[in-house]
């Protein structure tokens, strides 16, 4: 592990996987609004 985020994209991507473990356990309704959210931005280059 060098410097303070180790891997660093791994790690920057372990941290955002946990933050959103967390969430979904303590917040499960803003989680599931935000994972909406995201799924509407990402759907609508399709359209």
């Amino acid at each position: 592990m060098n410097g303070p985020l180790g891997g660093g994209g791994e790690a920057a991507l372990i941290v955002l996987l946990m933050a959103a473990g967390i969430l979904a356990v303590l917040r499960p309704d803003l989680y599931a609004g935000t994972a909406r959210h995201i799924a509407d931005l990402l759907a609508a280059p399709a359209r």
